[in-house]
């Protein structure tokens, strides 16, 4: 199959519904309001980060279509199993990324509630109809693209630099460790095939599938309200 083709059948046309389903299976979901459990699933999820990422970075800065554009890329070991299970090691990867992308408080809060945990993981999943679907592109597309955010970012945040000294000196911060990452990107990804869930515009999460000769890349980049 391509990868096209197996971006597509992990995630189908209702990738929050496969994460979902995912959960049911592997992690906490039949243990109610347990929050070890949950907790136990933070844990699985770091250890998952430590076998497979080799590299990773992940900041905040000024929104182009909402209020901040965040920004989650990791470099990541194939999967080890042959032959590959490539729907489980993808759903393992992005949850992967998105709980590890959590602060602290996130985590603790998303343990302790007795609902809305799989609201708040399927969020970075699901997509409105005008906005979802699958596109191939090259590694110089997908680069582009995320480079044209942030030279967006960059210009939006010039104008309005906003009267928070803290934020100022944040985005005085992040700006350079997103260019840095994408420079990164540019100087090791060299031919790879990259598949892009969703589009950019409204609230949905766009997340971008890179398999290159001996790693893969994820990327997700949230710009919402």
């Amino acid at each position: 199959m391509t990868w096209s083709e197996l971006v597509e059948r992990a995630f189908r046309e209702n990738a929050e519904e496969q994460i979902t389903s995912f959960l049911l299976r592997e992690g906490p979901a039949v243990c109610g309001n347990d929050a070890a459990r949950w907790r136990s699933l933070f844990t699985t999820c770091e250890g998952w980060r430590d076998a497979f990422q080799l590299w990773g970075e992940h900041a905040f800065v000024s929104g182009v279509h909402g209020w901040n554009l965040y920004m989650n890329v990791c470099r990541l070991r194939p999967p080890e199993e042959q032959p590959p299970d490539w729907t489980r090691y993808l759903h393992r990867m992005t949850l992967m990324m998105v709980v590890c992308g959590l602060e602290p408080a996130e985590r603790n809060s998303m343990a302790t509630w007795e609902y809305g945990r799989f609201d708040a993981i399927g969020t970075f999943y699901c997509a409105g109809p005008e906005y979802g679907g699958y596109e191939s592109l090259t590694g110089e597309q997908w680069l582009r693209e995320a480079g044209g955010l942030l030279e967006q970012s960059w210009r939006r945040y010039r104008k309005f630099p906003g009267n928070s000294s803290r934020y100022q000196r944040t985005m005085e911060e992040h700006y350079p460790r997103l260019e840095a990452a994408l420079d990164y990107l540019s100087e090791h990804t060299g031919t790879c095939d990259v598949v892009r869930m969703h589009r950019h515009g409204g609230d949905e999460t766009v997340w971008y599938f890179a398999r290159a000769q001996d790693c893969v890349y994820i990327m997700y980049i949230s710009d919402s309200m």
